[in-house]
């Protein structure tokens, strides 16, 4: 028996968002799918039902623009999992939706590489709000611990300059060379929506607030000293 399967919005392919549910319940997972397909127009989901069945399927389709993971599945546990999301999808953002509301869970979450938490309690309209938040490259937390939770949570140990991915570092280079959204969306073959939340996460990785401000940073980093005159 097939470990995912998969579930799409409409039956076209102008796909223009693929999102990755792994959730080991079939009730759920329907139900986040048909959630989530409403955020972006002709987006599709696929799910898999267990952690060895995402890692399998992301070695040979690693294009999704969002994963959705539940922290409990019947092989690898989410804690466990988010590392390996992460080496093998580096550019895409992945947004825990549990049952658990415990705060330890949550800082467990981030500090293993997730960008948005979602109770299962929450809203659908709490679930896209959270979902496109994290699509754009920004954070989710719940609204009832976002005060509590935000000065301790940690994203990443390490330094800001590893937690960018060479996509990011693109977007960067081209951001330190004066270029606007626009022409960086060209010249990368990203929309200009995309852009916008890469920015949006280089600015958050570099502790900055605007482009001037990551002008310095990159020089006070000494990136692309080799290849770009700041």
């Amino acid at each position: 028996m097939a470990n995912f399967v998969a579930l799409t919005s409409l039956a076209t392919p102008a796909v223009t968002l693929s999102i990755l549910i792994i959730d080991d319940h079939p009730l759920m997972s329907a139900a986040l799918a048909g959630v989530l397909c409403e955020l972006r127009p002709r987006s599709a989901c696929r799910v898999a039902h267990t952690g060895v069945a995402a890692t399998q399927l992301l070695e040979h389709q690693n294009n999704f623009g969002l994963i959705v993971l539940d922290l409990v599945l019947p092989d690898i546990g989410g804690f466990e999992l988010l590392p390996r999301l992460r080496l093998l999808c580096p550019d895409t953002p992945v947004m825990v939706v549990s049952a658990s509301e415990n705060a330890q869970d949550v800082r467990r979450a981030f500090a293993a590489g997730a960008t948005g938490y979602v109770a299962k309690s929450a809203s659908s309209a709490t679930l896209l709000k959270a979902a496109d938040l994290v699509f754009r490259g920004d954070i989710y937390l719940p609204p009832a611990l976002d005060s509590a939770l935000a000065p301790g949570i940690v994203i990443d140990e390490k330094p800001a300059t590893e937690l960018l991915t060479e996509r990011q570092l693109d977007v960067l280079r081209l951001m330190c060379a004066g270029k606007s959204n626009k022409f960086i969306g060209q010249e990368l073959g990203l929309a200009e929506k995309t852009v916008k939340g890469r920015v949006t996460a280089i600015f958050k990785s570099l502790g900055v607030e605007s482009r001037t401000q990551a002008l310095l940073k990159a020089s006070e980093l000494g990136l692309f000293s080799r290849t770009t005159t700041l």
